[in-house]
């Protein structure tokens, strides 16, 4: 298992689905955090997350996934689907 890790935005109180700029983070420096998750805290959010989904009816949920960039894990056969 690869790093957890995201951006987070203290400005809107919200996680960001890219990391921000440079030139975004130095011009308000305080304003960001990047935050490096434990396995269990993604777990217990993301279970929460598709509870209350569910609790309002969506009956589909797409999870995705990436490997780390530069990884191996296609060249060893390990991401092969067939």
């Amino acid at each position: 298992m690869g790093l957890i890790e995201g951006w987070y935005d203290n400005k809107f109180d919200c996680y960001l689905n890219k990391a921000p700029s440079n030139t975004l983070i130095r011009a308000d420096e305080p304003r960001f955090s990047f935050h490096r998750f434990r396995l269990d805290d993604v777990v217990e959010g993301m279970s929460r997350g598709i509870e209350v989904s569910l609790e309002f009816g969506v009956k589909n949920i797409v999870l995705t996934v990436s490997g780390p960039i530069g990884s191996d894990i296609y060249e060893r056969g390990i991401g092969a689907c067939k």
